[in-house]
């Protein structure tokens, strides 16, 4: 079983419950040396061992966590994880 990747914001601020629906400004306020707003190059394998890169967005992956797994459905493209980012508040 791989392990899950995590962001790690802060050893001292750890995500609560409660800010998994902060909107995008509460999370540039209390972090506002991560660029929020910017997608973060993820590199993974497929089930088949070939090396591959996607693009997440860092405010999913500091409320959910990414599993190595989850790699092969992130976006390939730079505009399809624009336009996510932008979903959020």
């Amino acid at each position: 079983m791989t392990p899950p990747l995590r962001l790690s914001l802060s050893d001292s601020t750890p995500i609560t419950v409660t800010e998994r629906n902060m909107p995008i400004e509460m999370f540039e306020q209390r972090w506002p040396t991560i660029p929020w707003r910017e997608p973060i190059n993820v590199t993974g394998w497929t089930h088949d061992g070939v090396i591959i890169s996607r693009f997440a967005c860092r405010i999913c992956i500091a409320v959910r966590g990414l599993k190595g797994q989850d790699v092969e459905k992130l976006p390939t493209t730079l505009e399809k994880i624009q336009a996510h980012i932008k979903t959020h508040r």
